[in-house]
């Protein structure tokens, strides 16, 4: 169950042209819980299946003002939406990766 919901998750996340921004990232990790919560269903462990379902709903519902809270308390710790590349430009030769 888990090699196939992490294709499925996989398939929704998609790169921009210039690979700067990857969108689908919450998609797929709500595709691979919603499988896990599905299958705590199947066993019958409805403790685990309510707080589970819980827990994403708070995350999902207060996650994205929490993050721009950090994001404006302290700004250019993150990437931004500007499209502009924030990583070193520090170039690692390829003999040691």
């Amino acid at each position: 169950i888990m090699t196939g919901v992490g294709f499925l998750g996989a398939g929704v996340i998609v790169r921009n042209s210039k690979g700067h921004h990857v969108h689908g990232l919450t998609t797929a990790a709500c595709v691979w819980v919603t499988a896990c919560i599905g299958a705590a269903c199947a066993v019958a462990e409805w403790q685990i299946v309510v707080l589970g379902a819980f827990l994403v709903l708070v995350i999902l519902v207060f996650g994205g003002p929490f993050e721009k809270a950090i994001d404006r308390r302290w700004p250019g710790q993150g990437p931004t939406d500007s499209g502009q590349d924030t990583r070193s430009t520090t170039r690692v030769p390829s003999s040691e990766m």
